[in-house]
């Protein structure tokens, strides 16, 4: 972690997320999350897991591109960003940081980054809840408004 944080190259792409006002739990997750290396079960079974490696979610394998963009309400929830913003869904976690929001002001760029890391966050706490504490799947409003909590506390 620290001689990727020195390292200016990947530096330069993470300045946005290490600018943000935000808790440094979720600037940490998020920049693991650009990095590609939060554990996800396919991640984990890179690492000897032993486990299934099934979405707590669904049939499918447990990737960050399913958990983030694959998996249904992940799907709906880029669509209520599509109707609210007019963004379309990013395809990957590299055009998220890259493109996704190129042509915006700063300001307003800057708002919609720190919604979007609540977004991915809050999608992300409801997995592990599921995961580790045998809680019931969450509806994409509960994860919305977990978002909208996280931006305004």
């Amino acid at each position: 972690m620290y001689s990727a944080l020195l390292d200016v190259r990947v530096l330069s792409l993470n300045k946005p997320v290490w600018k943000q006002k935000i808790p440094l739990k979720v600037k940490i997750f998020i920049w693991l999350l650009h990095r590609g290396v939060i554990l996800t079960k396919d991640n984990l079974a890179k690492r000897n897991w032993k486990g299934s490696k099934q979405c707590c979610f669904r049939t499918n394998v447990e990737t960050i591109a399913h958990l983030f963009f694959g998996y249904h309400l992940a799907r709906l929830l880029w669509r209520i960003i599509f109707i609210t913003f007019g963004l379309t869904k990013p395809n990957n976690i590299v055009q998220l940081y890259r493109s996704w929001l190129q042509g915006f002001r700063w300001e307003k760029k800057n708002i919609i980054f720190t919604g979007l890391c609540a977004l991915l966050w809050s999608i992300w706490l409801s997995r592990n809840d599921v995961v580790f504490h045998n809680n019931q799947k969450q509806t994409a409003l509960q994860i919305l408004f977990r978002a909208t909590y996280l931006t305004r506390t």
